[in-house]
């Protein structure tokens, strides 16, 4: 049995209700879009596996393995395949020769079998108007489900009719023209640039995300190695959120350094004495490392934001200090 949940922390459900999740075969959590793309979605973290159409199968087997060491990376949790490779189907091998005895090809046989599964909208789309209300209705034909509730009764679709002797219809049956087996087929499939793409998607649960970032690029880079030639893995969502937040902020706390210098410089009227005051900077970042690490706070956005402020302020009290200090090295009084 397949049990589908969809939840916002599916690994906090499965550590609460172990015993409840355990009588089922498998439990499937739907993917979402990493939260860096879509607000208030699952998915945390995403790999994504492309390449050329070679070696298919070798493909998906990579992309396995990758799930699985991500998987086992302490941190990551409910890491899935994007894409479903390996569905239940039923594959319908027509006999053409007894077809054609029957005045049948191929595509008549699949419009009447999509006709008795999927309904005849898919084939001849037919509507009827309310004259009142002026709301169009679709008017279908669709065997009813628990009609074809197995595969004895999948085979006895009629996909041809002839008359008999007597004048009566008779309907040719499925069984008669094709033969069913059980196949294992692929129900999405993803491209970038017209190449086949896998997605491996993952949340976070108990760790940061740089320690468990780190850890993934290692793994990624290991992967890389043992793929096929032409293939690639890029890792996306909230880890390339970090990193481009990161980067852009200390592009950002840099400027603001020099863009400080500059100021003092116009202010000063020369290059050494804002020299001098910058120089508070470098004790500045060495109390920021040390009070992040004493309340336990990690590298994060809000405290980089910090660290430009603190930039600011440590720029302000310098500049105090060193007028104090030049009003008190006067001439007059250092006799």
């Amino acid at each position: 049995m397949l049990l589908v949940i969809c939840a916002a922390q599916p690994a906090s459900i499965k550590r609460k209700h172990p015993k409840a999740l355990g009588r089922f075969e498998a439990v499937y959590f739907p993917p979402g879009a990493p939260l860096g793309d879509t607000l208030g979605s699952c998915g945390t973290m995403t790999l994504k596996n492309g390449g050329a159409v070679i070696n298919g199968m070798k493909n998906v087997e990579g992309v396995a393995q990758l799930r699985r060491r991500i998987g086992a990376i302490p941190g990551v949790a409910d890491t899935h395949l994007q894409q479903e490779v390996d569905a239940p189907a039923f594959f319908a091998a027509i006999d053409r020769t007894r077809a054609a005895e029957l005045g049948l090809n191929a595509s008549q046989i699949a419009t009447n079998l999509n006709v008795s599964l999927s309904s005849s909208e898919q084939v001849t789309p037919n509507f009827w108007t309310d004259p009142v209300k002026g709301i169009p209705y679709y008017l279908v034909v669709q065997t009813p489900e628990p009609q074809v509730a197995s595969l004895n009764a999948l085979t006895n679709t009629p996909v041809s009719t002839s008359l008999s002797p007597q004048g009566d219809p008779v309907p040719g049956l499925l069984s008669n023209v094709a033969t069913l087996t059980r196949t294992a087929l692929p129900t999405n499939a993803n491209q970038a640039n017209i190449q086949p793409v896998y997605e491996v998607y993952a949340n976070l649960q108990g760790r940061d995300l740089g320690s468990v970032a780190g850890e993934i690029e290692k793994t990624v880079a290991g992967v890389q190695k043992e793929l096929s030639p032409g293939n690639s893995i890029q890792v996306l969502g909230q880890i390339q959120s970090m990193n481009d937040a990161f980067r852009d902020m200390a592009v950002g706390l840099l400027f603001a350094a020099v863009f400080v210098y500059l100021l003092m410089v116009v202010n000063y009227q020369n290059f050494g004495d804002p020299l001098v005051v910058i120089l508070a900077l470098p004790a500045t970042f060495c109390g920021i490392v040390t009070m992040l690490y004493i309340t336990g706070t990690t590298l994060s956005v809000p405290s980089l934001m910090g660290a430009i402020m603190a930039v600011g302020v440590a720029s302000a009290n310098s500049i105090l200090r060193f007028n104090a200090a030049g009003r008190e090295c006067t001439p007059s009084n250092l006799r």
